[in-house]
């Protein structure tokens, strides 16, 4: 599983979306899995929205492209993030386990 850190910037000057604005990202990301994509964290950063995506995928480079194809899709739901693009996408760190005495560690 990888960790990619995806950064949504504003296409024009907007307002900060709203907490139940992020609520409804969150609950699309949800409703609307996208292939590779296990979950999201949605956080403010600035004026810039960070979508931390956990990705299942078998190399760094197919989870950023998982990732990226993901989000696009998302921005292209009508009304979700009127006006907001995908800005970055870069790897975070590569999550693993390593089995130890019957659990992962």
């Amino acid at each position: 599983m990888y960790a990619v850190k995806v950064v949504l910037l504003p296409s024009a000057p907007v307002a900060m979306p709203s907490d139940q604005r992020l609520h409804a990202v969150a609950e699309t990301t949800r409703t609307a899995p996208q292939p590779g994509i296990a979950h999201v964290s949605l956080a403010r950063w600035g004026r810039r929205l960070v979508g931390m995506t956990f990705v299942e995928a078998g190399s760094l480079d197919e989870a950023l492209d998982r990732a990226r194809d993901g989000w696009a899709d998302w921005l292209r739901v009508p009304g979700l993030l009127p006006d907001w693009e995908l800005g970055d996408c870069r790897p975070d760190r590569y999550l693993y386990g390593e089995p130890r005495g019957g659990r992962v560690a």
